[in-house]
């Protein structure tokens, strides 16, 4: 009888540690570091800065790092025709949007809007695009790739979804149309 316990003892710790060990193995797979893919490398963002006469500044590096490279974000696949887009800030926030421009993703943010000039900035795959007026030309577009831009084309400031009542601090945003388009 003692021999008996002392077997069935020795088999529940066997069985025990193999649990332990098994479970173990599990969650270091799943903790440990897997390798990251990079939708957005540093390398393609500082060319986009170049092809607009800009520069990726440390910030900016440091945005893509913490936006994980934006690998998560879902990107639309821009075609022929032009995609519109629609950004918003404030009490509804929507302010990040990806596309796909020849197969390269591209993550756009608007970070800020001014109500007296209706300009606003963006980040576009971190790099700071500076203040876009919708219908200034050149100074409403930012180069994607040498075939596509993005066009600022219009802002709506302290939007309230056509309320008659609507308190501007609590309750309206800003909403930003945009548009990819070929060159």
């Amino acid at each position: 009888m003692i021999a008996f316990r002392k077997q069935a003892r020795a088999a529940l710790i066997v069985a025990a540690l193999l649990a332990v060990a098994v479970i173990g193995a599990y969650v270091a797979g799943q903790l440990l570091p897997q390798p990251v893919k990079l939708n957005i490398t540093t390398e393609q963002a500082e060319s986009l800065a170049a092809l607009n006469g800009k520069t990726l500044d440390d910030f900016g590096r440091g945005y893509l790092v913490r936006n994980n490279y934006f690998a998560d974000l879902e990107y639309a696949e821009v075609k022929d025709e032009p995609l519109p887009l629609t950004l918003t800030i404030g009490n509804r926030n929507e302010p990040l949007k990806g596309v796909r421009v020849d197969g390269q993703p591209v993550a756009i943010e608007v970070m800020a809007c001014d109500w007296q000039e209706r300009a606003c900035g963006f980040r576009i795959n971190g790099v700071a695009t500076g203040a876009m007026k919708p219908g200034q030309g050149a100074a409403s577009e930012f180069l994607l790739d040498l075939d596509y831009k993005l066009v600022l084309v219009n802002v709506q400031i302290d939007y309230c979804e056509g309320r008659r009542f609507c308190n501007t601090h609590f309750e309206a945003y800003d909403v930003i149309d945009t548009v990819v388009v070929r060159q």
